[in-house]
């Protein structure tokens, strides 16, 4: 490393005799005397430089004068004495300036102190200590990571990875770290920094690379990392980044470990689940019927079902589509692919639907009818009779062929006539019950026409009090008596709104006179029909006071409206 520095390179072809003619001969000479700088501080170099800072006149010669003579460790004294003197942000180009060419320096010394062969591990302590104390100065650090492109630079060139390194951690430049990383395929200390970082930004960009690398640990990060990461965007690119023409390799394994963390901590987004089953279509048919099983049995389907009964017929996976065909409640396409794979797992699909028994039927006998048509097996079939009961046998027997020994069926047979013995039997009881109660409502009826009641001279009206004999009236079995008039008033108080108006319109008809009537009857076409029959018919229904009428007007209030506001007018 012996090449001057980049920006000493500017003046290194300056000589000695253009300094003295643009700043004059005896300039030089009489730095010492004229301006108080003593011919004992010139041979003091570095104390020289730290007292020419505050002579701003000449500070151009006296830099011009450092890199003439070569010494660059007054010159680096200078400028850090020249450093303290000025003050953000009144100088920050020139602190800027200083800044990166201090930084040039102590790297331009490190690595010519590397390049001999003397050099010792207590020197490059030193030289690191001097690097680290420089970028830790809080005045020329905002300017250092504004320029850190140039400071990347200028250590790169001199080729001192560990200060590129340095400087990059201490200004927390994890992505140049990582990208440094990566191109020298260190890919330790990418995990270690991807690790170590919290921004997603950089674990999107960086572990689906890091996933085929290191799939394991890149697998921790995202785990550890998972509440911060938005699915939606890291799960295309690690699916992305996969070897997909090999499931099984590291990688993917990872990826359905990260998922399955995923699922586990509850995460419903679809991409998710669609992301699960199609890689365990592929991976491992069993884990992803534990899969549907599971999601189903639970009524957590947070998966696309159209979207994996595709992939499912794709891949032929029978089984699968039998359960994703329970979820969407479709039965009979779950059944007719189950007969494909195993009659055991159609029977347990055909008893899923149990609250319609109907369907339920329907499904066993799908069944039933696939073993006999199909497979000729009687003997199964006589084995669903008595797993199912709603099947009998003569919803089998239509579809047996015409020839065919029944020795397995003649127990069914045989239960299935004694159960028509005793239905029979049944509805034999049942007519004669009929029967009977035919006879005793005869023998009532006739009972009934010899049925009278006594009237009394001193029977009275219920409502009103007076002698019953006095006006028409109405005699119940309960020896209650209204009269006529009494009770229709009296019904109107406890009857509901549609019997209330009922009485009303056959009032109203019954009023009017002949003429008016002929002249109403486009209007009332019923009402006329009706007249005192219907209100006759309303009032002798039932008794007033030990009827229904009575029962359901407990819900009335005491008190009318009516009452109520005439009370209270009267207060």
């Amino acid at each position: 490393m012996t090449s001057p520095p980049l920006l000493s390179s500017l003046v290194s072809n300056v000589s000695s005799a253009e300094v003295d003619k643009f700043y004059g001969s005896n300039r030089w000479a009489n730095l010492s005397s004229s301006e108080s700088f003593g011919e004992e501080l010139v041979e003091n170099l570095v104390k020289s430089a730290e007292m020419n800072v505050n002579n701003g006149k000449i500070m151009d010669g006296v830099v011009l004068k450092y890199l003439l003579q070569n010494n660059e460790d007054v010159l680096k004294q200078f400028l850090l004495s020249k450093l303290d003197c000025l003050t953000l942000p009144r100088d920050v180009s020139q602190i800027s300036l200083i800044a990166i060419w201090l930084v040039e320096i102590v790297t331009h010394a490190i690595g010519r102190e590397k390049s001999q062969d003397d050099c010792s591990s207590q020197i490059c302590d030193k030289f690191r200590d001097e690097f680290q104390n420089l970028i830790s100065n809080r005045k020329i650090r905002d300017c250092l990571i504004k320029n850190k492109r140039v400071v990347y630079d200028i250590i790169l060139n001199q080729g001192e990875d560990e200060f590129v390194i340095l400087f990059a951690t201490f200004i927390q430049d994890y992505r140049f770290l990582l990208d440094y990383f990566f191109e020298r395929e260190d890919f330790s200390q990418c995990i270690q920094l991807l690790r170590n970082q919290r921004s997603p930004e950089l674990t999107y960009q960086y572990a689906p690379l890091l996933l085929r690398k290191a799939p394991e640990e890149t697998c921790e990060i995202l785990i550890d990392q998972y509440l911060s990461l938005e699915l939606d965007i890291i799960l295309p690119t690690l699916i992305q980044g996969t070897d997909q023409e090999s499931l099984r390799s590291p990688q993917c394994q990872a990826l359905v470990k990260y998922l399955e963390h995923c699922v586990a901590m509850g995460i419903t987004k679809q991409i998710v689940h669609n992301s699960l089953v199609t890689i365990y279509t592929e991976l491992d048919i069993p884990k992803l019927l534990n899969f549907l099983e599971v999601r189903n049995e639970y009524g957590r389907v947070y998966y696309d079902i159209d979207y994996a009964l595709k992939v499912c017929f794709e891949k032929n996976l029978k089984k699968a589509c039998v359960i994703l065909y329970n979820v969407m409640e479709d039965y009979e396409n779950a059944v007719e692919i189950a007969l494909q794979v195993d009659i055991d797992l159609a029977k347990k699909t055909a008893n899923l639907p149990q609250m319609n028994d109907e369907l339920r039927r329907e499904l066993w006998l799908k069944i039933a009818r696939k073993l006999i048509e199909e497979r000729k097996d009687v003997v199964k079939v006589s084995q669903l009779l008595n797993e199912c009961d709603l099947l009998k046998i003569e919803d089998i027997l239509p579809s047996s062929p015409d020839f065919v020994v029944i020795d397995h069926l003649k127990d069914a047979v045989c239960s299935s006539l004694s159960d028509y013995l005793q239905q029979l039997k049944d509805f034999e009881q049942d007519i004669e019950e009929v029967t009977d109660n035919a006879h005793h409502i005869s023998q009532e009826i006739l009972s009934l026409r010899d049925r009278s009641i006594v009237i009394r001279e001193d029977d009275k009206c219920a409502i009103c009090g007076h002698s019953a004999l006095s006006l028409p009236f109405h005699a119940f079995p309960c020896h209650h008596m209204y009269h006529t008039n009494c009770l229709h008033n009296e019904i109107q108080n406890f009857t509901g709104p549609s019997v209330l108006e009922r009485l009303r319109k056959i009032q109203s008809v019954s009023m009017l006179d002949p003429l008016e009537v002929e002249k109403s009857s486009s209007s009332l076409p019923n009402d006329e029909e009706l007249g005192s029959e219907q209100i006759k018919e309303i009032m002798q229904s039932q008794c007033l006071y030990c009827g229904d009428v009575m029962i359901e007007s407990i819900n009335m209030p005491l008190i009318s409206p009516e009452e109520q506001t005439m009370a209270l007018t009267g207060w």
